[in-house]
């Protein structure tokens, strides 16, 4: 039972991540080219649809890392300074990823103040994220959920 649980919390938070990856780019693009915050972008604003492409290999490098760096492991009873530091290791690791994988594509070049905002975005929502399914977590705990039982039987 307990790992049904576990999965269940685990795809949900993969879930939510994935949606914190997406909805940071597209917001970081939107925060930089239709909006008067930020530089005035120099070369006019690109087609939005060359962001959207750019979507799937950015939530790959981001899942793989999270994957590679352990983001997904149980951290029950850790502080959530771990858990937050573990989530700046992946975003900047898989950014420092995409921009050096931009620099051998060609075809478009990607705002570096787009992949900054990307950067604080990605790190707020999916701390935030991780927040959730902790707070989700205790309060299933509290309800009587997702526990262990245990029965000593002996004396000392």
């Amino acid at each position: 039972m307990l790992k049904k649980h576990g999965q269940l919390f685990l795809t949900a938070i993969i879930l939510f991540d994935s949606l914190a990856v997406a909805s940071s780019w597209l917001f970081a693009y939107f925060l930089h080219f239709k909006t008067s915050f930020g530089p005035t972008p120099r070369g006019g604003v690109p087609d939005l649809e060359v962001y959207y492409l750019a979507l799937l290999p950015i939530w790959i490098v981001f899942m793989f890392n999270a994957k590679l760096l352990g983001l997904y492991k149980p951290l029950r009873g850790k502080p959530v300074s771990i858990d937050f530091y573990n989530i700046v290791k992946v975003t900047t690791l898989s950014i420092l990823i995409l921009t050096a994988a931009t620099f051998f594509y060609r075809g478009e070049s990607f705002s570096r103040v787009v992949t900054v905002y990307f950067w604080f975005l990605v790190t707020f929502l999916i701390f935030t994220s991780h927040l959730l399914v902790r707070f989700l977590l205790a309060e299933a705990r509290r309800r009587g959920f997702n526990l262990r039982h245990v029965l000593i039987v002996g004396s000392g």
